[in-house]
């Protein structure tokens, strides 16, 4: 958890335990991390904790809306933190459109734009055999996040042309 330092004056002892314990598994199976972003109004008794809540890509491809996100973090802080009032910033989980790529999705974009192999492998720099046995599955390999960007970007440049 980023920027705990802040907010360890106040927690008790078994707080901070009962702190990190919860962020790990939160991290582990959700991929969920959480930053204090301010402390304010101790001294005036009116303490207030403001946390970003953000879900990054995870395995199990689950993922909480904003409001789910900022649940969790209200009722993580809110129960160690009694009396104060938390404001929470969710950022949600965004997907790459290049996630969607796959080996059809780039035999239907060859088709589409009217290239073959060659001619991608030369405008994309990569050895034409190794560009066969990728697409044709001959190694067995999946087509890696770099991979995928690379195809998804190609094909939408030349959208453009």
């Amino acid at each position: 958890m980023k920027n705990l330092d802040k907010i360890l004056p106040h927690l008790p002892a078994e707080g901070v335990a009962k702190l990190e314990a919860a962020v790990q598994q939160y991290s582990r199976h959700a991929s969920i991390s959480f930053k204090v972003l301010t402390i304010v109004g101790v001294e005036t008794n009116e303490p207030a904790a403001t946390i970003r809540v953000t879900q990054e890509r995870n395995a199990r491809g689950k993922y909480l809306t904003a409001d789910e996100l900022r649940d969790r973090a209200k009722d993580l802080f809110a129960e160690l933190l009694p009396g104060w009032t938390i404001h929470t910033r969710p950022i949600i989980y965004t997907p790459s459109p290049a996630e969607a790529v796959t080996v059809e999705w780039i035999e239907k974009q060859i088709k589409k734009h009217q290239i073959n192999l060659k001619i991608l492998s030369q405008e994309l720099g990569v050895n034409y055999k190794s560009l066969s046995k990728l697409l044709n599955g001959y190694d067995g390999r999946q087509l890696t996040e770099f991979q995928k960007a690379a195809f998804y970007f190609y094909f939408e440049c030349r959208k453009n042309k």
